[in-house]
């Protein structure tokens, strides 16, 4: 709420003064875009987000995640964000190595 309240104002919501954060740059105002999958994070994505990137590994999934979205930016008044995938890609020796180092890893969680 603060980061939205930053970008579209230039002030904190409690009226506070400004951080010297540019509203409007060469290409327009700063967007702000959020990775989501769970419940809470998609409805703040569809309430603050101008842009969502999503995870689903489905189309059923990313369907029910979407009008999560889009339900949740109707009812703040926002247009809705635009969508994007998140496709990860990484390369190592092996499955095995990379697998392996992903596991020491402790901002990492996966399923394999």
């Amino acid at each position: 709420m603060e980061l939205r309240s930053l970008l579209d104002t230039g002030c904190m919501p409690n009226g506070g003064g400004r951080t010297g954060l540019l509203i409007e740059g060469p290409a327009g105002p700063p967007q702000v875009w959020v990775a989501a999958s769970a419940d809470r994070s998609l409805k703040l994505a569809g309430r603050y987000g101008d842009g969502w990137f999503h995870l689903s590994n489905s189309i059923e999934l990313y369907e029910r995640q979407h009008t999560t979205v889009l339900a949740a930016a109707e009812a703040a008044g926002r247009p809705a964000p635009t969508t994007a995938r998140v496709l990860l890609v990484i390369l190592g020796e092996s499955r095995a190595h990379v697998l392996g180092g992903l596991g020491r890893s402790a901002g990492v969680k996966f399923n394999v």
